[in-house]
């Protein structure tokens, strides 16, 4: 009986870590309830459980997975406060983010910094009118950078920090140690193309066309064809005064499927170009 639990388990992980999260979420189920009725429920399961939900879109039922393996299993597995947190909304996501650090050890440093820089954002979001938001945006920052210094995200919000009181120097002060960071994370650490694209709008705000070259750079090495990076890269190209890598650049767009607003954009560009 373990030996068959056990092997469903592993196939169920395997289909999970492969995206193949339509054949893994049988699999889970079956899990879950085999696990209820033998009452043998651990924190992995329901994690794991919980983190495909959230992946599949079954955000309520994740939530409640999540729930239950905080209320059993309080001090096992850090991460599972920092995605329940992720899934909820102002003084409860920071409640959950608070309550992941507190159990976090020294292996967890790096999650602990994103945790840090994931609370400056939401003092800067949901809670930007909480009578210490600006207080904790800079306590939070401070201990996000002091846990790990290489934090992509600790840098990014310290940026949108520094431009939200119009601070550009330091912003692009920001940008920069985020560049570095970057520029020696090694391929395998990489940030999404997401995270790069919203650096890329804060070294627009900064107007730092160098930064906003290397951001665009880097999102194209991860996905080539992601029009949006492809348009900001001929931008930052022109802005540098680079005419024929930003014609090419921007030519290689209009050839592709883009909106109209996109092209427009795109010719606008090319016209200052000729």
């Amino acid at each position: 009986m373990q030996s068959g639990y056990s092997s469903l388990q592993e196939q169920a992980k395997k289909f999970h870590e492969s995206c193949q999260l339509e054949e893994a979420l049988p699999l889970y189920r079956k899990l879950y309830s085999s696990a209820i009725s033998s009452n043998s429920l651990t924190s992995e399961l329901l994690d794991d459980y919980a983190d495909l939900c959230s992946s599949l879109g079954d955000f309520d039922l994740s939530i409640q997975l999540y729930t239950q393996s905080i209320q059993l299993f309080p001090l096992v597995n850090p991460s599972k406060y920092f995605s329940y947190a992720q899934l909820v909304c102002g003084q409860e996501s920071v409640e959950m983010y608070l309550k992941g650090i507190a159990i976090s050890g020294e292996t967890e440093r790096s999650q602990v910094a994103a945790a840090y820089s994931a609370l400056v954002e939401i003092y800067m979001t949901d809670l930007c009118d909480h009578p210490q938001a600006e207080n904790n945006c800079e306590e939070y920052i401070r201990k996000a950078i002091e846990t790990y210094e290489l934090c992509m995200d600790a840098y990014l919000a310290l940026s949108n920090l520094r431009l939200i009181r119009a601070r550009i120097p330091e912003a692009k002060e920001a940008l920069q140690k985020l560049k570095i960071v970057i520029e020696n994370c090694g391929t395998e650490n990489l940030p999404s193309c997401d995270f790069l694209s919203q650096a890329c709008k804060n070294a627009i705000e900064c107007e730092d066309f160098e930064i906003l070259e290397f951001f665009t750079e880097v999102g194209l090495s991860i996905d080539e064809s992601n029009i949006d990076l492809c348009y900001l890269r001929g931008f930052a190209l022109a802005k540098l005064g680079h005419k024929d890598e930003a014609l090419d650049t921007l030519n290689q767009l209009l050839s592709k499927d883009i909106s109209l607003e996109l092209k427009e954009a795109a010719e606008e560009i090319i016209s200052t170009l000729d």
